[in-house]
């Protein structure tokens, strides 16, 4: 095989791999941001909603949050453990890769994909959610930095944390948009394989 195929196929278990990373990510800040609504809640100190209604609201999604977010680690945990002996080999390797090698990586990285293919589409969606929401961080950030009239090395913050979100938000879109894209070729080889099975079924039965 060609090294421009080589090239495509880490290139693609590459983004697969960031994105699972990415949705790890996503649910640990979804936990972090339910368990530090808990805990001011428990020690008693002042939250913003001062309203009995929209504090209790406000708990309730907090919770749902921690739970979402406990979840959507659980199940990335589950696809990044089928990808790490993928990943593994194909770091370890040196060389050039021979037909056969680059063959039985494809055949894995396709059981992988057909494994999660149910999934796979949430985590584009939670990759560009979050993604976004980065980058609003970012903008918001650097309208902060801009307006305030802060001087000193104070001013460096907002626009250091705007450089930080914007990046992480624009990785995120950009990888989603990537996989997204690659998601498409792997279904389209799912349904070439479909039909090679059910013709070698057919003409089995045949004889």
């Amino acid at each position: 095989m060609t090294d421009s195929t080589v090239s495509q196929f880490k290139d693609e278990l590459y983004s697969f791999f960031m994105l699972v990373l990415l949705n790890m990510a996503f649910g640990a800040l979804a936990m972090a941001f339910g368990i530090h609504y808990m805990v001011r809640a428990v020690l008693g100190m002042p939250l913003v909603q001062t309203d009995p209604a929209l504090r209790i609201l406000a708990g309730i999604i907090a919770l749902v949050g921690f739970g979402l977010g406990l979840m959507w680690i659980s199940t990335s945990a589950k696809v990044l453990k089928g990808m790490k002996g993928i990943w593994k080999d194909v770091r370890s390797h040196d060389g050039p890769v021979p037909d056969e090698t680059l063959a039985g990586w494809i055949v894995r990285m396709m059981a992988q994909y057909r494994e999660n293919k149910t999934i796979l589409p949430w985590m584009i969606t939670v990759s560009r959610l979050g993604g976004c929401v980065f980058v609003a961080l970012g903008i918001v950030s650097l309208l902060q930095g801009i307006t305030d009239g802060v001087t000193g090395i104070d001013a460096i913050f907002p626009f250091a944390a705007a450089a930080i979100n914007l990046a992480i938000g624009i990785a995120a879109i950009a990888i989603s948009l990537g996989f997204h894209r690659y998601s498409v070729a792997w279904d389209r080889r799912l349904d070439e394989v479909a039909k090679s099975e059910t013709i070698l079924e057919q003409t089995l039965e045949q004889r």
